[in-house]
């Protein structure tokens, strides 16, 4: 027997037009569902994470994702971990495009571990703190990060894309990246 935890996300292509080549949006996706499978295999949750995509409306480039964590009751039934595996999972996936945003491409200048959170300082001396989950998944797992790589190269080359954001359930911003900033996430220096 499994339940199924469920959490949404939203990711939305911003542009001038109504129009987003096939091959963008594809690609983007098969990347961010790359990206969420990783995750989910760092995390060891143990569980299965189907990623489904609900109906666009009409006229819209606003990519509703429903990711469904399904665990094995008979491990641990009403478990806190087995009922928020997929906000962790999603918090995560978030987390690691703000990294990726954050280093611009670039090696992190310093990383500093503490017990829960992972302080990383940039090629510019700015500070950003986040889980120390997030850190080890995009600093070890080199599939993430090229994904994420590959997703921002795709995004580049097309120019009716300006930008690129993860929403919540309620449409509230998540991570927002520019157009400008595309080039520096796709051009991502190796970090082993």
């Amino acid at each position: 027997m499994a339940e199924m935890t469920m959490e949404d996300i939203k990711i939305k292509f911003d542009g001038q037009t109504h129009q987003i080549e096939a091959n963008t949006l594809i690609n983007s996706l098969i990347h961010f569902t790359s990206i969420v499978q990783e995750v989910n295999k760092d995390l060891r949750t143990n569980g299965r994470v189907d990623i489904k995509i609900n109906a666009l409306p009409e006229g819209s480039f606003l990519c509703h994702i429903t990711v469904q964590s399904f665990i094995d009751v008979a491990q641990m039934v009403f478990s806190k971990e087995n009922l928020a595996v997929a906000k962790e999972i999603i918090t995560v996936v978030k987390g690691v495009y703000e990294v990726a945003k954050f280093l611009s491409g670039k090696r992190p200048k310093e990383v500093r571990a503490g017990s829960m959170d992972t302080t990383i300082i940039n090629n510019n001396g700015d500070s950003f703190t986040i889980n120390n989950s997030t850190v080890n998944i995009y600093m070890n797992n080199r599939t993430v990060r090229e994904a994420i790589s590959q997703e921002f190269e795709t995004l580049e080359n097309d120019p009716n894309v300006t930008g690129f954001e993860l929403l919540d359930e309620r449409d509230r911003p998540l991570v927002k990246i520019e157009r400008e900033e595309f080039s520096d996430i796709a051009n991502s220096e190796d970090l082993t």
